[in-house]
């Protein structure tokens, strides 16, 4: 069976090498787009069990030790991700008072939306997020309206003037088909902001790989895709000094897109790829945190791993 780009839908691409955590799923390589995916990805019941099961246990690092907004926002501020967010939120919305409608796609337990209402108390604040878990932190909010996907936010008929998507368009198989979507709820004034983690960075381990995420983007891939759904980049964003993520700030225009023709293809992605390392010892690690999490509950692991990252910083 024929593997396409999922990018231009182009043959050529080359097989690299299985997942660490699904040897059936392996990583593919576009030459024309600098562009990883997976292959063969999950269907769509086999993609909602392993959110519900297998997700966490990659990401325990994300667990609260508690299910309370307290528990979360400690989390977040151990992690570095309310400062993440809030650094979001201060390139992104104005203290003008103005009453925007704005949405975030993968809105999580909702920090980022407390940090843009935080600035304008005027705003419309909107989120989707699938994940029940992450979902009823931010249900019960008086502050922004939570949904579970694009189709309940269609039947507002509200058109956004800011939409985010932080972390979540690579979690996406079909970019086609949600861009395609995405256009029932903007308009060409809408301002959309993407962010992806960064292919491109110096990425050593294959774990890096991981199954939530069947896109790994460059530079390039993530502007050609864009661009082939006539979406304009208007700017190449960054709100510190990071350079593991890749932000854009784009818009649509109903007209063809090439900004990605003048990007230089440099094929860095797949020399990262082709140099990714995972050895016994790697393998054995894995193995002892799978292992893990089978006898310690998992917020007890999430509570460790933070430690362990604040110690390492």
């Amino acid at each position: 069976m024929s593997v396409f780009c999922r990018i231009c839908n182009g043959y050529e691409v080359k097989e690299k090498w299985p997942t660490v955590y699904n040897k059936n799923i392996k990583l593919y390589y576009c030459n024309d787009c600098n562009h990883g995916f997976l292959n063969p990805y999950f269907s769509k019941d086999e993609l909602n069990n392993f959110y519900k099961n297998e997700y966490r246990k990659i990401f325990v690092f994300n667990i609260p030790f508690k299910k309370t907004v307290k528990s979360v926002k400690q989390m977040m501020e151990d992690t570095g991700q309310l400062n993440e967010s809030t650094l979001r939120a201060n390139m992104i919305i104005q203290k003008d008072g103005n009453k925007l409608n704005v949405i975030d796609i993968g809105s999580g337990t909702g920090m980022f939306l407390n940090c843009c209402y935080n600035i304008n108390q005027n705003l419309k604040l909107y989120g989707i997020e699938p994940d029940d878990d992450h979902k009823y932190l931010s249900s019960n909010s008086d502050k922004f309206l939570i949904f579970n996907n694009l189709d309940e936010v269609k039947k507002l008929n509200v058109i956004f003037d800011k939409v985010t998507i932080f972390h979540t368009f690579e979690h996406i198989e079909n970019l086609g088909d949600f861009l395609e979507n995405l256009k029932q709820i903007i308009n060409e004034k809408t301002e959309i902001y993407i962010e992806v983690p960064n292919g491109e960075y110096n990425w050593v381990k294959k774990s890096f790989v991981h199954l939530a995420h069947p896109q790994i983007f460059s530079k390039l891939s993530i502007t050609k895709v864009l661009n082939l759904n006539n979406y304009k980049i208007l700017s190449y964003d960054r709100y510190d000094e990071r350079t593991d993520y890749l932000i854009l700030k784009v818009k649509f225009e109903n007209q063809k897109q090439d900004q990605y023709l003048k990007l230089k293809n440099n094929k860095l992605l797949e020399n990262i790829i082709d140099n990714a390392k995972w050895g016994i010892i790697d393998a054995f690690l894995k193995f002892i945190k799978d292992k893990s999490i089978l006898i310690i509950p998992a917020k007890y692991l999430g509570v460790l791993s933070r430690l362990k990252y604040k110690y390492k910083k």
